[in-house]
């Protein structure tokens, strides 16, 4: 059996649940995925140097990486497959509803077994609520509790409080702003740039 782990440009995890040692890894530049919305050129070019970027590293942490570009993840999923003679694809739920559902049909898309890992991003998916939420601040109250993030130990609020929103409504007083952080792009940004800006003009 040949497998590969598709991740996708917002799954970019030092401790992806997929990775395993030996397991091809695989990573596609979808343009249909790039010209889906009007996004800004540089948040495009963020998140494909951001995979580019992160393909490079699992190569230095030993994994086969691929990283293909394609016109959608449907025709360069079925390439990939076909050249690789892949024959089960791994990959993490998507968060995006609708890249959920193209998961869940893949494996009638590729011909192939396809196995769809629990998303691990988000704590709603590792502690679902035992009903329906319909106002947030017991449905936050509930999370907390139930994961016991910003709880102490005898199960209060961290701080003594379950919420600072009324310290959050104050007016900006003035004080001096830190300046921001600044990143010069690399050329592996520049590349990924210059690539979104002809695919996405």
């Amino acid at each position: 059996m040949r497998e590969s782990l598709w991740i996708l440009g917002d799954q970019l995890l030092e401790q992806h649940p997929g990775l395993l040692a030996g397991r091809r890894v695989v990573l596609i530049e979808s343009l249909a995925r790039l010209r889906q919305r009007r996004y800004h050129i540089r948040k495009l070019g963020l998140i494909i140097a951001a995979m580019r970027h992160y393909a490079a590293e699992l190569r230095t942490r030993g994994f086969d990486v691929d990283l293909c570009q394609g016109d959608d993840f449907r025709s360069a999923l079925r390439a990939y497959v076909a050249t690789h003679n892949i024959t089960r694809l791994i990959c993490m739920a998507a968060a995006e509803y609708a890249t959920r559902a193209f998961q869940q049909e893949l494996s009638d898309v590729l011909d192939i077994e396809v196995v769809v890992l629990p998303n691990t991003q988000l704590l709603l998916g590792r502690f679902p609520p035992a009903r329906s939420p319909k106002l947030m601040e017991p449905f936050y109250r509930e999370m907390r509790k139930r994961t016991g993030l910003l709880m102490t130990s005898d199960g209060q609020p961290e701080g003594g409080s379950w919420n600072y929103d009324a310290e959050n409504r104050k007016r900006y007083d003035g004080r001096p702003v830190p300046a921001l952080p600044s990143f010069p792009p690399d050329a592996v940004t520049r590349g990924a740039l210059a690539d979104v800006q002809a695919a996405c003009p």
